[in-house]
């Protein structure tokens, strides 16, 4: 019974023990948090946009007014950078104007789907007011490229290319604008 009691001791000690968890730190610009506030104020909003969609050429217009903005943006997502095993994966670059700050990562590495970040910020405020990125993905069956821009209460688009191995190949251009009184940029 002694011995019982001297090999689950350290067990009980152990398992009460508060277990800490480990905080990552993010390293770049927060992408995520960025998009998922958009997302938050503008479902809040709901301002009317006006969509124009480029497939292969053919081109189609719509005024939209209800809008889930969690699905609208979620391909913005797709360029958060701050993974933990992608930690000084990238190099940033800064240039400013009279008004903006920029922030631009590049990586070289391959493997990285996000191959370029642009993150333009307000100096006065230091609030994001726009980001741009590249994302690219293949594998043996289909590659995609995409080219991603949002400027915070005027526009968005996405441009890029998909590709099936053998089955078919298609270019898209998505562009939306901020109609209405409410969409224009914050001051």
């Amino acid at each position: 019974m002694k011995r019982l009691f001297i090999l689950l001791f350290p067990l009980l000690f152990f398992s009460c023990q508060e277990q800490q968890q480990e905080v990552f730190e993010k390293p770049y610009f927060d992408v995520k948090g960025f998009i998922e506030g958009e997302i938050e104020r503008l479902q809040k909003e709901q301002p009317t946009i006006e969509k124009v969609i480029t497939t292969d050429g053919v081109t189609e217009k719509q005024v939209i007014t209800d809008i889930d903005w969690e699905d609208e943006l979620s391909s913005f997502l797709e360029l958060d950078i701050n993974k933990p095993s992608w930690r000084n994966s990238y190099t940033a670059d800064t240039s400013k104007t009279d008004n903006t700050f920029k922030i631009t990562y590049t990586t070289e590495l391959e493997d990285h789907p996000v191959y370029m970040l642009e993150v333009t910020l307000d100096r006065k405020t230091g609030e994001c007011i726009g980001i741009w990125g590249g994302h690219s993905a293949e594998n043996f069956v289909y590659e995609s490229t995409q080219s991603l821009n949002y400027t915070k209460g005027e526009e968005y688009s996405i441009t890029g290319m998909l590709s099936f191995e053998f089955i078919f190949n298609t270019s898209y251009q998505v562009y939306v604008g901020f109609l209405g009184q409410d969409s224009g940029p914050q001051e």
